[in-house]
Order: structure tokens, then sequence, then C-alpha cells
């Protein structure tokens, strides 16, 4: 089964024309494999805090996109030879016809369209997302770009429905104020567990269902809009995640980013910062998520030094057992727990994630500097997996052996400045951001 990654470029706005409050935008979303457009322009704005000022009224812009694929388009970063076609873009976008919102003392407007995107033939790998727009208006035509790096693209699973007989749930916490509180308590004791649905019914408004863990059983009610119920998440063991399974549960693995993406008390994804160099922790168990679930910001070190953001996935739930004080350097909720849940795409992060050695077992020779009990810096003569873990993984669609025995890892992070480290028989060389000092 395929595993579908895929991102939500940030709505970062690009203003446009100098001076005047206007705003676009592109974003996609690969559950509806749609790049959605949108454009906003500020009508009138009052200052605040200034007493009988008059308003600010700005000209009366229109937008439109250009009519054909140039408007919006995939650019493949990773040695594709296309990427994927984009229809559906309206040539024009009309003017609204109200007059928008106001808040504050601010009126606006807003408008946008969505394209659709056929991925038909195209390779997995690493896409930016291109889009760009005319601003009309005082005689004069701007052009608006707007660019962000994707991740990584797979074609989306086929999954079967979630709701039926022996489907596997993971019991992944979460606030359950709509259940009762001895089944929140019990849900909450086996976090990191699997239930299995042996029972439910479709009523008119609500679902009952029964979820068997061992001989127990826990009957639930829930309405149907809110299926699957808070606390608990429907799993499946695909092949990916088997392999996973039989190759590190039980085995103590050492986190080798910055931050882990673990989901809370609250059944959110937050970025948790690690212990560099220091966190261990134990896998216990690993799924497949049976339904797509969206993530907010990811560890820039496994993906390039990039900025991203990840939507419409289906990720591994990883099950761990750590110690929070000695893992986590800023970890606040659930203090005393020793069970986790983390959020890993693919394999492919997996991998990039978790070593099986820990940091200091790739410096033998390491001598520490004062202040510095631990390599933090590229230093010239070291290993590529000595860079990996003092600096980031280069955005490469090949596995982690391969990108290993690469001659040069490039970094091409957003909104700064790139980079490029140069290895010669397995040893970095001096350049641009690597320090004389030989390990």
């Amino acid at each position: 089964m395929m595993l579908a990654t895929a991102l939500l470029a940030a709505s970062v706005a690009v203003q446009a024309p100098p001076g005047q409050a206007f705003y676009f935008s592109a974003r996609f979303d690969m559950r509806e494999n749609i790049v959605r457009l949108s454009a906003s322009r500020v009508l009138r704005s009052t200052p605040r805090n200034r007493f009988n000022a008059p308003p600010t009224t700005y000209p009366p812009y229109r937008w439109s996109v250009p009519g054909n694929q140039s408007a919006v388009r995939f650019v493949p970063l990773s040695g594709q030879s296309s990427g994927p076609k984009v229809t559906g873009l309206a040539a024009a976008w009309p003017p609204p016809t109200s007059q928008g919102m106001e808040i504050n003392g601010t009126a606006a407007e807003e408008c946008g369209v969505d394209a659709r995107v056929d991925w038909t033939g195209c390779a997995p790998g690493f896409y930016r997302l291109e889009a760009s727009a005319n601003i009309h208006g005082q005689n004069r035509t701007w052009t608006m770009g707007y660019s962000y790096q994707l991740f990584y693209w797979r074609p989306m699973p086929v999954l079967k429905p979630i709701l039926g007989l022996n489907q596997r749930y993971l019991v992944i916490g979460g606030r359950m104020s709509s259940m009762a509180q001895n089944i929140a308590r019990r849900l909450r004791k086996d976090l990191g567990k699997t239930l299995t649905l042996v029972k439910y019914s479709n009523g008119r408004y609500n679902i009952s269902a029964v979820l068997r863990s061992g001989s127990e059983e826990i009957p639930l009610t829930f309405m149907s809009s809110e299926y699957p119920p808070q606390g608990v998440e429907p799993v499946i063991r695909d092949a990916e995640a088997a392999e996973l399974q039989r190759a590190f549960a039980g085995k103590r693995m050492y986190p080798m980013g910055l931050y882990l993406d673990v989901i809370t008390e609250d059944g959110e994804d937050r970025l948790w910062r690690l212990n560099r160099g220091t966190a261990s922790v134990r896998i216990v168990d690993v799924w497949r998520a049976a339904r797509p679930r969206g993530m907010g910001d990811i560890d820039p070190t496994i993906y390039g030094d990039s900025e991203m953001s990840l939507s419409g996935w289906f990720p591994l739930y990883v099950v761990l057992q750590a110690d929070p004080k000695q893992a986590f350097a800023e970890q606040r909720e659930r203090p005393d727990a020793s069970t986790f849940i983390a959020a890993i795409p693919d394999a492919w992060a997996f991998e990039r994630t978790f070593s099986r050695t820990p940091k200091m077992a790739e410096f033998p020779k390491w001598k520490p500097q004062p202040g510095l009990p631990q390599p933090v810096f590229p230093e010239e003569g070291m290993t590529p997996r000595q860079l990996a873990w003092v600096y980031a993984w280069p955005r490469y669609i090949g596995s982690a052996a391969q990108t290993l025995r690469l001659p040069e890892w490039r970094f091409e992070p957003f909104h700064n400045p790139g980079r490029t480290f140069r290895f010669q028989n397995g040893r970095l060389l001096p350049g641009p951001g690597v320090t004389q000092r030989s390990l």
C-alpha cells in the first residue's frame, strides 16, 4: 500500500502593489487534490487611537489569473522529468458582489479559485508549488508570485471503510469530555494499546459501539459526526508498518532530530523539543493511520533544513516508552507518563528520525572543547552520518544508506541562503560553514 505524504503550503501572503493592502496566497490540499488560490484587498481602514481621523480608502483593484498551466505549477526538485498537470483554472476572478467584512475599522473583501491537480504518470519525489496572479488598477498591472517548498508526493492509498467489525483502534488519549469519566480514565490507562471493534449499530443520530481490550469490553455511544470517537484512532498494519514493527519493536533508539511530533493530551500534534544527542526511547509498536491526519510544523532537520507543513496523509503511529525528563527538553504535558505516541510520515522519515546507536558512538575520537561536551557544528573530517547528527539530512528521495554515499549534500532552506557540504573519501571537506577543527 502506498503512503500519501502531502504538504500544505502555508498561507504566506505576498503584498502588492507597493504600498497597497493587497494579499495573494496559494495552498495545496492533497486530500481534495486541489490548489486553492486566494486574494484579498483592504477597501478602507480607519486609523485607531486618532480622534475623528478620516478613513483611508484604497483604489478598486481587480485581480486575475492567466488561463494556462503556467499560473500554477509544481516544479520537480528531485530529478523527475515533469510535474503534475493543473486543470480547471478559471481565466479570471470576478470581483465580489459584496463589500466583504469590516473588523476593527478595516473593511476587506476576498475571493479565490480552485484548480484541480492531475498526478497521473508522476514519479514520487519532491515538488515546489509556484503560483502567480495579475493585479490591475490605476492603469497599471502588477504580477504577484508565490512559491513554497513541497515535501514528498506519493499516491494516496485506497482504504476499506474504517467502521467495520474487527477494525483496530489505537488509544491516543485526548480530552474525552463527551464520555463518561470512567471510560475516559479507562482509555487513558490503555494509552498506546489497541482495541478491537466487536459490535456497532447505527442510529439516526448516534453510533453505539463496543471495543474489546483482551477479555474486557468497553461500550461507547457517540454522535455520528464525531466518528471516530475522541481518544482513539483507527489503524491498520500495512506492509511498511509491519516491517518496521518486526525490525524495531522492543529496541532502544536514539532520536537524531531537534523535535519529535507527539500527540498530546488534547489529541493534537505538537513538536516537543528533544535533548538532542542524549535522548533515548524504546519502540513499543508501529501502526499506520487508517484515515488522513493533518500536521502542523515538522522537524526541519529531517527534511533538508526546510520549513514545511504536512496535510492529508496517513502517518505511522510509533508507540514509544521514554523518561520524559531525559528525552524532552521542554516537555510539560503528562509529566509522569512513560508512554508517548509519535506521528512519523513514513519509513523514509523513520530511518532519519531514529538511530540504532547514540550520537557519541558516532564520534569515538572526538575531543571535547571547553563548555562543549558534544559536537554541535559541522567540522572538517566529519562523516556524512556525523553531519546528519549535528546539522540535518539533505532533501533526497533515496534511502538513508544511499544518502550517506552522496558526494555532496545540498540544503536550500526557505527564507535562508543555501549551503552545500562536499565529501571526499567519506569525509567532510573544508568550505563555508565548516570549522577547521579536525576530528
